[in-house]
């Protein structure tokens, strides 16, 4: 194994493993043969994300060199500090002398969690942030709980990231739960995702895109910081209510009235109004006082760091707390949920369209895909993602594993990941031709209204695509009203969609 220490590596010289994900702009794969270390700090496992070619003619390859170029010329210990809170670029990679991609600190251990299935074993999977925006009785219904406590952590420890990241010129732009994973062992940390996405000082490598449901007010421009407090404020209100679309801070303020009134000032319209991230770690930290937020500390003594090799500079030790405060954290234990998926179907055999919300794995920078197992429920279910259950569903497993399925699938349409959508299908339905059906589709307002034998599912959701794009009858509705029965194949582990047909519908809305 060598040293990855080049800023610019040639794609011959990557022995490649396994793909580990596939999203809207290329594919992830594992790096055999380099590692990426910081100055004398510990080596890093690397992968290798591969741009898609028809997106190379508008990559903006200066832009992505100037994010290796930083790393590199950070200090030791700023250096250190970032790989250890994002998959930044820490290599170009390119084809007979043309950008395709680069090399990136694959995920650390801590920021995955096993997701646990009916018979007890386990999944390795990313614990990505939007599994916290659900309610405690589906998380306690995996066998998981978390603290109103770890979720001010959590927050107090990603603005204090936004500040660093903000002081060195870089705005996240798309900040979303799919790009942001969590840990809370030993302490609150955060980890940013599709890191190439954000803006180092004014350029962009592609063009800012949006996760939907996380878009800024109309009319305000992209990637900018007082964009980025806007989302740390949805995420904030959407933390404590525990859902996926709420703008409603109510939940925080009822927690701490401080964080409350913050997260509603940075929900405003207007930009200049919208506090510091600085702000919101200030209270998020005084609003938990056993928190220790890590940052960068520069050493008052010794060399300073060398451009090009950083030093890791070992973590602080950990603080030592109250026997009683101790007592409390110790009842508080924490890892992640599981992934969501939704799907959609036109009256007929064929996989049709969906919607969704997103889901761990549709990020470029995912965990090696795998079966979704089904849920074992120790307290009423009401909704899984973005799909809804009835009420008299609350308790049913089967319709939490349907509704797991759906999530999954329609959230692979709405944020173009093909690949994570035609996981959910039968393997007779998988076809290509889903990225071409549904690249307008996004759906929404999706309740499975029973669950029947076989197993099938009755499903109702609205979706709304480009004129031209609708269903049979309805070409040119750009809103649309559907209610289908589902049937699904029984895998054992999973519920696959094999088939769907109208019940009343489809109908404009």
């Amino acid at each position: 194994m060598t040293s990855t220490q080049s800023r610019t590596v040639d794609y011959t010289a990557l022995a490649l493993g396994k793909r580990l994900g596939r999203g809207g702009q290329g594919s992830v794969y594992e790096v055999t043969n380099r590692k990426f270390k910081v100055g004398t700090g510990p080596s890093w496992n690397v992968v290798f994300k591969e741009y898609d070619t028809g997106l190379l003619p508008s990559l903006d390859a200066a832009a992505l060199t100037a994010m290796v170029d930083l790393l590199f010329d950070l200090s030791t210990t700023d250096g250190a500090w970032l790989c250890e809170r994002a998959a930044w670029p820490a290599a170009v990679v390119e084809r007979q002398g043309q950008v395709c991609g680069f090399l990136m600190r694959a995920v650390p251990d801590r920021f995955r969690f096993t997701l646990r299935s009916l018979s007890g074993s386990g999944t390795s999977t990313l614990a990505n942030f939007e599994y916290l925006l659900n309610d405690d009785a589906y998380i306690a219904g995996i066998g998981l709980t978390i603290g109103d406590s770890d979720r001010v952590a959590l927050l107090a420890d990603l603005s204090a990231t936004l500040a660093w990241l903000h002081r060195n010129g870089i705005v996240v732009g798309d900040l979303s739960p799919k790009n942001l994973l969590f840990s809370t062992r030993p302490e609150a940390a955060c980890f940013l995702l599709d890191c190439d996405a954000m803006r180092l000082r004014g350029a962009s490598v592609l063009p800012q895109a949006e996760t939907p449901d996380w878009q800024l007010p109309s009319g305000e421009e992209k990637a900018t910081r007082p964009g980025d407090i806007y989302k740390l404020g949805l995420l904030a209100a959407r933390l404590f209510e525990r859902d996926q679309s709420t703008t409603d801070p109510t939940a925080l303020t009822a927690v701490t009235p401080m964080l409350g009134n913050l997260a509603t000032t940075s929900l405003s319209p207007e930009p200049s109004r919208r506090p510091s991230p600085g702000m919101w770690t200030e209270l998020a930290t005084a609003a938990t006082p056993t928190v220790r937020i890590q940052t960068p500390v520069r050493p008052s003594t010794g060399p300073p760091g060398v451009p090009g090799t950083p030093t890791m500079t070992p973590p602080p030790p950990p603080p030592i707390l109250n026997p009683v405060l101790l007592a409390i954290a110790a009842t508080v234990i924490i890892v992640l949920v599981v992934a969501f998926v939704s799907t959609r179907s036109q009256p007929s055999s064929d996989h049709g369209r969906s919607a969704a919300t997103t889901v761990v794995g549709q990020n470029d920078y995912s965990a090696t895909r795998t079966t979704q197992p089904y849920l074992t429920t120790r307290a009423p279910v009401t909704r899984v993602g973005i799909v809804d259950l009835a009420p008299a569903l609350a308790d049913d497993s089967r319709a939490i594993a349907v509704a797991t399925t759906l999530n999954a699938y329609f959230g692979g349409i709405n944020n173009h990941d093909y690949s994570a959508a035609l996981d959910q299908l039968d393997p007779s339905l998988r076809s290509d031709k889903l990225a071409s059906d549904d690249a307008t589709s996004f759906d929404r307002n999706i309740e499975v209204l029973d669950v029947g034998s076989g197993p099938s599912a009755r499903v109702t959701f609205q979706s709304t695509q480009a004129a031209g794009m609708g269903p049979r009858g309805l070409e040119w509705a750009t809103c649309v009203n559907w209610d289908l029965r589902y049937t699904f194949t029984d895998t054992g582990s999973r519920y696959l969609i094999a088939h769907s047909t109208s019940v009343t519908g489809p109908s404009p809305c």
